[in-house]
């Protein structure tokens, strides 16, 4: 993957994540307990085997918010483009793109 973070707050601001593989969750951003922000980020064209395979927030992690972010066209067994869990808040502007439902796909 591109970026892992744990136990913290991160922020991506105007960053290009693409062609990114993982073996497990979050192809191009993988976060556990920790909350993000999204400004100006495109992530296309990664790759999870798992979950997420453009982000994958995992346990308890949540996004601050996304604005002017581009999320699509990633592969994934499951939420594709982005894995939110249960519970979770996505704070997004109408000039951020998710391709694909964040819901959890079977």
């Amino acid at each position: 993957g591109g970026v892992s973070a744990f136990d913290t707050n991160i922020r991506l601001i105007d960053d290009t994540f693409v062609g990114n593989v993982t073996l497990g969750s979050g192809g191009a951003v993988y976060l556990k307990t920790a909350v993000v922000s999204f400004l100006n980020d495109t992530i296309t064209g990664n790759t999870a085997a798992v979950l997420g395979g453009g982000v994958s927030l995992y346990p308890a992690s949540a996004p601050d918010f996304i604005e002017n972010t581009i999320i699509a066209l990633n592969s994934a067994l499951k939420a594709p483009d982005l894995f939110v869990p249960d519970g979770a808040v996505l704070n997004r502007n109408r000039r951020t793109v998710v391709l694909r439902n964040p819901a959890q796909e079977s």
